[in-house]
């Protein structure tokens, strides 16, 4: 499976992110909301530019309410628009955004908030980079669950920790991985975390944790150098998980692949087992049990 990764973007760049904002509009349809601008006088769908050190996923969140005023959950990766403004490369994210709730309120940006059939908004946009974005949104299904598998963030190195191995701590840098992954993570609406009992790792998703109100779940199984047991028993507690919750699951280097394998073994599709680096992670977009997207990132 073809992971979307967001590549290094040339130096002056404009980043921006946004999404296709859809609501369910009855029995297997659905409305999105296309927002009028009156800087331009055009019809689009709700985006907007990076903030410095924003992450994409964050900022498509963060600009769907500043734009429409609906909280949102980001589903699957859609196709990215690339362009010219004023002569300076620009790139805009898109994902597919659940609308949650919220309410529109005029403002300088945006003085119109209009729900569409996804057909009859084809016909609205003005922009020809929106209209394949939107295109790509109707290609597959939205309403997807996401399983995000994390790495714990930078740790002690093992030749610089006296101490068992279970207790080796995240070093300053892993810290400021585990809180500035809280609004990337968050914006793919996990509802549950669950984490090797490895101290890095608790450390690594305890400030998402707090976010969501709802501790970690420890699994012993995520741990490095358990047994078939344990391990089996752990794949069955997050098979359980992603079968009823968007979720978040954070081990080690050595154990992802394994996991991975299980997974693809029980049925979750083709997944990729490249190693992640230290606060990286791989989110899967899946409905019924069935495998759409693959993402990869890192803060």
């Amino acid at each position: 499976m073809d992971l979307t990764a967001l590549l290094p973007a040339p130096f002056g760049t404009i980043q921006a992110a946004g999404g296709v904002l859809w609501r369910p509009a009855g029995r297997d349809r659905v409305q999105v909301a296309l927002v009028h601008r009156p800087r331009y006088d055009d019809w689009s769908l709700p985006k907007g530019k990076l903030t410095a050190g924003e992450h994409p996923a964050a900022a498509a969140v963060r600009e769907i309410v500043e734009e429409t005023g609906q909280r949102c959950v980001l589903g699957r990766p859609l196709p990215t628009a690339e362009y010219l403004v004023e002569g300076v490369p620009k790139v805009v994210h898109y994902w597919a955004a659940r609308a949650i709730s919220g309410r529109f309120e005029p403002n300088d940006e945006v003085d119109a908030v209009v729900w569409f059939p996804p057909e009859e908004a084809l016909r609205w946009l003005t922009r020809a980079d929106d209209v394949a974005v939107l295109e790509g949104f109707l290609a597959c299904p939205v309403a997807t669950r996401a399983l995000i598998v994390l790495r714990h963030g930078h740790a002690l190195p093992r030749k610089a920790w006296r101490g068992p191995d279970l207790d080796r701590p995240l070093r300053p840098e892993g810290t400021d991985q585990a809180s500035a992954l809280v609004p990337v993570l968050e914006a793919f609406g996990p509802t549950r975390v669950l984490s090797s009992p490895a101290r890095r790792c608790q450390d690594t998703v305890t400030p998402l944790s707090a976010a969501l109100s709802r501790g970690p779940e420890l699994l012993p199984g995520l741990a490095e150098g358990v047994g078939d047991a344990e391990f089996a028993a752990a794949v069955d507690r997050v098979l359980c998980a992603t079968g009823q919750d968007s979720v978040v699951v954070c081990s080690h280097r050595p154990v992802l692949p394994r996991l991975l394998r299980a997974l693809e073994a029980a049925g979750r599709g083709c997944l990729p087992r490249e190693p992640l680096e230290p606060g990286e992670f791989l989110i899967f977009h899946a409905q019924d049990g069935v495998l759409l997207a693959g993402e990869r990132h890192q803060v």
